[in-house]
């Protein structure tokens, strides 16, 4: 888990946006197999930009394709 708000615990951020519950990290599964690359997650996190969400895979150097937020506050 992601711990509160404000509180850094395990890999997550003091102010992640999954803390807030505003962000979420999809599994991808297309005939059975898991799906982890970026690429694979693209269609839909076009998508998911195209009705005002920010997706994971635009974050440049460090991409995280699974992941897909609402933006507050300036954070993705």
């Amino acid at each position: 888990l992601h711990g509160a708000v404000g509180v850094k615990k395990s890999y997550s951020s003091a102010n992640s946006l999954h803390k807030s519950r505003l962000a979420v990290d999809f599994n991808l599964f297309k005939d059975g197999e898991y799906l982890t690359s970026t690429e694979a997650h693209k269609p839909l996190g076009e998508y998911w930009e195209s009705i005002g969400g920010a997706w994971g895979g635009r974050f440049g150097g460090t991409a995280d394709g699974n992941h897909y937020s609402l933006e507050h506050g300036g954070r993705k």
